[in-house]
């Protein structure tokens, strides 16, 4: 027999989804404080995952922040404990994740997309709803999983005006209001790239949970086991030194592509990688040279399957794309939903001359460096190559792409403030046109940011934090307005100073985009077969100072700042302000000590 208190719960229960549910298509606000007085509870399950309970705490940490109000969350169990009692007396709900309530009316996140999420608004109550797995750590830039709860809380949050330009609170937009009411919210939205994997510049839970503010995450990893054969040289310089690259008369540490004993081994690697791997969130084994080769091995076997006449990015494209190929035929029967990766990268870049098709099983990883497209040849060869692998039908296609730069040109590069919002957004739009012309799935990006430069994190960020800005909102959708994106920018974070502040960002766009970089990137040229002929031939730039950001220029980019201090007096604005003025101030120094 069910006690008193059982039937209590069950009735409780009963009210509270019939007043969510009745009158659904009234346009009745929901209102979640009024007059700095909260209105309502905050609920999620009590067996949410640990991503979603996060999301419940990360919108009343906003919301109060914006009214001062702290809205209470209220766990609730699949039974209707005690805990519905003290929602009831609210006059709304928010519904965060799934739950009973959620349950109840007849809402799920099994039909969403990953990373997808839904925000209803109905007579009191608000729903907040994504896919959410429990295995994410939001605070872990590279945690994979969908968060679709968490981005549904970030995207609500930015519906009420806030915004996350930089990390930590210095780089928030928060309004006040003491009064917040939503009606006729309906809004369903997914990434359109799966893979939005952009560290941060540095690695801190601060900024690994800014990146995930602005919509970057992933469901899987394609590329995990990047540099595959690295432990190589420790377990087998001794043993197998035919496993290893010939240069001159000395076998080296990095991979002889063409030894049958090394390709058993890539094979026997591949499957006892992918079995210690979930195959949801690591579905590929990459296949490529060790990070740092010096080109190609030169042994008798590898020699004659070089192909110079594909420049210097193709030389041994075809040695490690067809080791590739047969690590993925042998793997096939036993892990037949598992695949190998092709890292496409350095000078084997772009695509081999032999292979005429890949096997269902493989994709390719691209490395692309898009704030160096400075030169239309260069842009129209990256284009060329991209569209190369796809004529080959991989399973998918996937990018790493470097904003370090900086980090590793040496110290004369520190400081260089590469503004490239517009090569994001144009980049990023063109993958999405190749996908959709193709058939095949351009999967997203990896982004590095880090490198030599750590020390200097703040100094670099008032660049280098736009660029992320915009990737990250790009890639989830590569159809938003860049222009309507940086003059809110402008506005919301620098206010009284937006005109000077835009000037500048403008300025130092239009010279890294325009400006004489000292040399053409001729990413993939065909005429030059060695890094040393692409730097004799004039094809790499090396003196920023010089020909790129001069004297003027740079003091041309500190009246503007001026400007913007002098119209900036007041907080938050003079903070701001102040990111942009210490990163300036060490790009001068930079630039004096050249």
């Amino acid at each position: 027999m069910r006690s008193t208190n059982d039937k209590r719960r069950g009735v409780i229960l009963s009210l509270m989804i019939l007043s969510l549910a009745v009158g659904g298509g009234s346009a009745r606000a929901v209102t979640l404080v009024a007059d700095g007085v909260g209105k309502a509870a905050i609920v999620v399950d009590k067996e949410a995952p640990a991503v979603t309970k996060f999301a419940a705490q990360e919108l009343a940490g906003y919301l109060e922040k914006i009214s001062g109000a702290r809205l209470p969350i209220v766990e609730v169990g699949a039974e209707a404990a005690e805990e519905l009692a003290a929602v009831h007396d609210q006059q709304a709900t928010i519904l965060v994740g799934e739950s009973k309530f959620t349950e109840a009316l007849g809402l799920s996140a099994e039909a969403l997309e990953p990373d997808g999420f839904t925000i209803l608004s109905r007579p009191e109550a608000l729903i907040i709803l994504g896919k959410d797995d429990p295995r994410v750590n939001p605070q872990a830039w590279r945690s994979l999983g969908s968060a679709g709860t968490l981005y549904g809380v970030y995207r609500f949050l930015e519906e009420l005006g806030v915004r996350f330009y930089y990390p930590g609170e210095v780089g928030e937009v928060i309004p006040q209001q003491a009064t917040i009411a939503v009606e006729n919210l309906n809004i369903a939205d997914a990434p359109y790239f799966a893979l939005r994997l952009v560290q941060p510049p540095l690695n801190t839970p601060e900024t690994n949970l800014w990146m995930r503010k602005l919509g970057c995450g992933a469901t899987s990893y394609p590329q995990a086991s990047c540099h595959s054969f690295g432990g190589w040289s420790k377990k087998y310089q001794e043993t197998h030194p035919e496993y290893f690259a010939l240069h001159g008369e000395k076998r080296i540490s990095h991979i002889c592509f063409s030894d049958p004993g090394a390709r058993e081994q890539m094979i026997e690697d591949a499957k006892a990688w992918l079995a210690g791997h979930d195959a949801d969130l690591y579905p590929y084994f990459t296949v490529m040279q060790n990070d740092g080769a010096p080109g190609p091995c030169r042994c008798p076997l590898c020699e004659p399957r070089l192909h110079p006449e594909q420049g210097w990015y193709g030389l041994q494209s075809d040695l490690v794309a067809q080791a590739a190929v047969e690590v993925a035929e042998a793997i096939q029967d036993d892990l037949p939903d598992r695949g190998i990766i092709i890292g496409a990268y350095n000078d084997y870049t772009v695509p081999p001359v032999e292979v005429e098709a890949l096997p269902a099983n493989v994709g390719v990883c691209i490395f692309k460096h898009r704030q160096l497209l400075y030169d239309q040849e260069a842009r129209q060869r990256v284009y060329e190559v991209i569209e190369g692998w796809l004529a080959l039908e991989p399973r998918e296609v996937s990018f790493w792409e470097y904003y370090n730069f900086d980090c590793w040109g040496g110290a004369k590069w520190g400081g260089v403030p590469a503004v490239t919002t517009a090569f994001i957004a144009e980049d990023i739009r063109r993958l999405k046109q190749l996908s959709g012309a193709s058939g095949i799935p351009l999967a997203g990006e990896l982004v590095f940011c880090d490198g030599r430069l750590k020390e200097h994190f703040e100094d670099r960020l008032w660049w280098l934090g736009l660029d992320h800005y915009v990737t990250a909102k790009f890639l989830w959708n590569p159809d938003l307005n860049r222009e309507a994106m940086l003059d809110e920018f402008y506005q919301q974070f620098f206010g009284p100073a937006a005109e000077p502040m835009k000037e500048l960002y403008s300025r130092a766009e239009e010279v890294w985009v325009n400006g004489d970089h000292g040399g053409r990137n001729l990413y993939g040229a065909k005429e030059v077969a060695s890094v040393q002929q692409l730097s004799a031939e004039g094809m790499l730039a090396f003196s920023p100072w010089d020909t790129l950001f001069t004297e003027d220029i740079v003091q041309e980019l500190v009246g503007y700042l001026e400007e913007a201090e002098a119209a900036a007096a007041d907080a938050p604005y003079r903070e701001r302000v102040g990111l942009v003025r210490r990163g300036l101030d060490w790009t001068m120094a930079q630039a004096a000590a050249e």
